[in-house]
């Protein structure tokens, strides 16, 4: 067939959160078909017949996938049109998801503030966070949608949380 394009799929990864991800651990899909690896340079060239293309990503749970495309203004690469002698770039774009730490303190008979300390990779002070909370009904959840933990910077590394127990514990 004459009428024939490329579909150009470009990987582009970004590790700022400790994600250490190779490109060439990601795959997509084009139509729905079988799975394809992204090539270790991250571009996969693909020649087509002129018509029109989608392609997704397949899930990743630690990282958030975006898409954008040069044949038009959506933030995905659905309907692609691939061009006769010519080309169309869709461009996946991986971000790693911070990790979370998320603290349960369950107690027994009573109710108290409680102070907890996670400490971890910061080089400057080594404390990324020392917080109180107070049980309720004798549970507290601290954890990604608590308001210190939410804005607290994590990177994927070792942690030691540690509790301060108040008197009588």
């Amino acid at each position: 067939n004459s009428d024939q394009g490329t579909l150009i799929i470009k990987k582009l990864v970004i590790r700022d959160n400790g994600g250490t991800a190779a490109t060439s651990t990601f795959s997509f899909k084009v139509n729905n078909g079988s799975s394809v690896f992204f090539e270790a340079d991250g571009r996969n060239d693909i020649t087509e017949s002129v018509g029109l293309y989608s392609v997704v990503e397949d899930a990743t749970s630690s990282y958030a996938i975006t898409y954008t495309n040069t044949a038009n203004q959506n933030a995905d690469c659905n309907n692609l049109s691939v061009p006769n002698g010519d080309s169309v770039t869709c461009t996946v774009i991986n971000n790693d998801i911070p990790p979370t730490i998320t603290i349960i303190k369950n107690t027994t008979s009573g109710d108290d503030t409680f102070t907890f300390t996670v400490v971890g990779p910061d080089p400057s002070t080594n404390t990324v966070l020392t917080m109180s909370t107070t049980t309720h009904n004798g549970t507290v959840r601290v954890g990604p949608a608590d308001t210190e933990m939410h804005n607290l910077h994590l990177t994927a590394r070792h942690y030691t949380v540690t509790e301060a127990a108040p008197p009588g514990w």
